[in-house]
């Protein structure tokens, strides 16, 4: 993920906002152990065999061995086509030497817009719904990347797709345009909150230091998904990431139980450095 990257020499501000004042509903939910899962956005680059990966791999195994290494993956694939269970069962017996190996997909983009719900979004949700059963246990969530402006017509979408994705389905929004986070939006930005607390869904907090707006710090329920773009571990990174680790233990406090910190970098080998720092196996 490219989006919000600008040159290092340009980078001014990195730390992260204060919290918004939408989190306060989740004050009222109970303490809970804190479950961090991180991970990349690719298993099968041919460049990791030799410095992270063995030399001798097959290419079959290269999911498997990814699963040894994170405990989770953003899947960006998912959002051209949904895949057959066949598929998901074929990924699940990759990863099953990690029980705790959780995927998190993008929406495709079939299901992804306010023309979509024009076509057969019921039928489409369905396959994708059968998609993620097919990963059962290591399914951890999915994210709908909305790249509409903020104005009622965006709000009647998202009412209408909340009453058509299952309370289990693990759903995230992630807000792109600029207009969601003007002050004019506010209330709109608010309504949208309650909207998706209501029913368990997240927001996407997106920490790129080019677009520091999306980096709303709204945190909706007990899970959350973070798409983090990364500069190879620099002393930037190291500052950024300690700010998340202290702000993560904060919100475990307000209830906040499952975390998916996506990490998109530029060296793989910096990536695997990163996730050693981040300690994303709980232990």
């Amino acid at each position: 993920m490219q989006f919000g990257r600008i040159p290092l020499a340009e980078i001014t501000n990195i730390d992260l906002p204060p919290d918004n004042a939408c989190i306060k509903p989740l004050n009222s939910m109970q303490n809970v152990p804190l479950n961090l899962f991180t991970g990349l956005s690719k298993w099968g680059d041919l460049t990791w065999v030799g410095p992270i990966y063995s030399p001798s791999i097959k290419k079959a195994n290269l999911l498997k061995a990814y699963a040894l290494l994170c405990n989770t993956i953003e899947i960006n694939a998912t959002y051209y086509r949904i895949f057959s269970p066949q598929v998901g069962a074929k990924w699940v017996t990759q990863v099953s030497d990690n029980n705790d190996f959780k995927f998190i997909l993008k929406v495709p983009a079939s299901l992804s817009a306010p023309a979509s719900l024009n076509g057969n979004y019921v039928s489409i949700l369905s396959d994708y719904l059968l998609f993620i059963d097919s990963l059962g246990k290591h399914y951890g969530g999915s994210f709908l990347n909305y790249t509409g402006k903020a104005c009622p017509e965006a709000l009647r979408f998202f009412e209408k797709i909340v009453a058509l994705w299952p309370l289990d389905s693990l759903l995230h929004i992630e807000l792109r345009h600029p207009s969601w986070f003007d002050k004019q939006s506010t209330i709109l930005f608010n309504q949208l909150f309650m909207l998706l607390n209501s029913r368990g869904i997240g927001l996407v907090l997106t920490d790129t230091p080019g677009r520091r707006d999306v980096l709303h710090m709204a945190l909706c329920c007990s899970h959350v998904i973070i798409r983090y773009v990364g500069y190879d571990f620099c002393a930037i990174d190291l500052k950024r990431l300690t700010q998340w680790k202290k702000k993560l233990n904060e919100w475990n406090k307000l209830g906040l139980k499952n975390v998916y910190l996506l990490i998109h970098n530029q060296s793989p080998i910096k990536s695997v450095e990163m996730l050693r720092f981040l300690d994303f196996k709980n232990d």
